[in-house]
């Protein structure tokens, strides 16, 4: 993938939908020397289980936990 993509993706866990922000799409450049080229993504589809079975890095698993936390945590009321 471009590493200048602005593509928009989200993840549904649960009925609940999870934007990933394009900047954090493209995971690292497949040539350093040119950040601006192709770069290997954090999320990939391929022959993983079923048809909807997506592979995730531990990179958007934690950013989902922090949002799911921090959901729940207003949710709660401990905000105050």
């Amino acid at each position: 993938m471009p590493c200048t993509t602005k593509a928009s993706v989200a993840l549904t866990f649960g009925k609940q939908e999870f934007t990933i922000d394009s900047r954090d799409l493209a995971f690292t450049p497949v040539d350093p020397a040119d950040p601006e080229g192709d770069c290997i993504s954090g999320i990939s589809a391929g022959n993983i289980g079923g048809a909807t079975e997506w592979l995730v890095s531990t990179r958007y698993v934690l950013a989902f936990i922090a949002r799911l936390l921090t959901c729940l945590y207003f949710r709660l009321g401990m905000s105050s």
